[in-house]
């Protein structure tokens, strides 16, 4: 699967927030941290509802239409 902004961002906001953990973003969506691990690698989209609580719980820095996928 193509690597999104959204894969690219969320990847950095991991990076330059070490002291967050993928568990802590995890419990926060209510998903698993597989589910973070899947769409760390590309291999899962988040609904819409996902991406918009990605984007309010990094305070918009992983922005919900950086999931869009551009064709």
């Amino acid at each position: 699967m193509k690597q999104t902004k959204g894969v690219q961002a969320l990847i950095r906001f991991f990076e330059e927030n070490k002291r967050v953990k993928q568990v802590a973003i995890a419990q926060l969506l209510g998903v698993s941290e597989a589910y973070i691990s899947l769409l760390l690698s590309g291999k899962k989209q988040p609904s819409l509802k996902t991406a918009c609580t990605i984007e309010a719980v990094t305070s918009g820095k992983v922005k919900a239409s950086d999931w869009l996928i551009q064709i």
